[in-house]
């Protein structure tokens, strides 16, 4: 129908957001910042598995690692 007139789709932009460049701090020495993730997975049985890591971000040695099952 547009075609059949001559007429044309308007085209919005996509607005995007201004992202501020943030410099990330150099660490100097290991315990300084951790990082802290948590993941889960279902296991063949049907046993979900949730692990919690604990990961120092100047070393990248992880600290702690413990799995719990659910239901």
């Amino acid at each position: 129908m547009y075609r059949d007139l001559g007429l044309s789709v308007r085209r919005t932009r996509r607005k995007r957001l201004q992202q501020a460049l943030r410099l990330r701090p150099v660490l100097p020495a290991p315990n300084q910042e951790w990082a802290v993730d948590f993941a889960s997975d279902v296991a063949a049985s049907g046993w979900r598995l949730r692990i919690f890591s604990v990961v120092d971000s100047y070393t990248r040695e992880c600290l702690a690692l413990e799995v719990d099952t659910a239901c």
